[in-house]
């Protein structure tokens, strides 16, 4: 079940107006309200920010642990397990981990890798593997040039066989 976006938007508007009230909302009584409300008054701002802190790393683990990811390690100035699991019981969360240390669960794949291998699961061809033809399976140079993000040429034959030249 998705976090009401109500919720989210109540708790941003505490965080600005009073932010102890929001990280007691989130934690309960409990050594990060302690922290918050010493702060709150020592020096209002980084009051504000420790409680955007919490509030944004508890939505961002409790996005996790809905997906069935492992929410991590726990963060630096945050106390509370309730946070720190995502609203997860310390048993769920030792689940998640083990599943995700036992490789169970797929590992998430940048876009970067995942853009740079080809259809058939090989990473792009090697000049080696060239004969006197452009090989089909090979990136083409409109693609490559979109997959690197560099401008120029981009054709790679063109490349092997200039580079050819000097050797001969």
């Amino acid at each position: 079940m998705r976090i009401p976006l109500f919720k989210r938007f109540v708790i941003a508007c505490l965080n600005i107006l009073f932010p102890p009230l929001a990280v007691l909302l989130i934690c309960g009584p409990n050594e990060d309200l302690l922290f918050n409300c010493l702060m709150f008054l020592l020096a209002v701002i980084p009051s504000h920010v420790h409680g955007f802190y919490i509030s944004l790393t508890y939505f961002n683990r409790k996005r996790k642990v809905r997906n069935g990811m492992y929410p991590g390690k726990p963060k630096h100035l945050i106390w509370s397990d309730k946070v720190n699991n995502g609203g997860a019981s310390r048993r769920e969360t030792e689940r998640l981990k083990q599943q995700t240390e036992n490789g169970k669960l797929g590992r998430m794949v940048s876009r970067r890798t995942a853009s740079t291998t080809i259809k058939n699961g090989r990473e792009p061809t090697r000049v080696e593997d060239w004969d006197d033809g452009y090989r089909e399976d090979a990136i083409s140079p409109s693609t490559s040039r979109m997959r690197s993000g560099r401008v120029g040429r981009s054709n790679t034959r063109e490349r092997y066989y200039e580079n050819q030249d000097h050797y001969r």
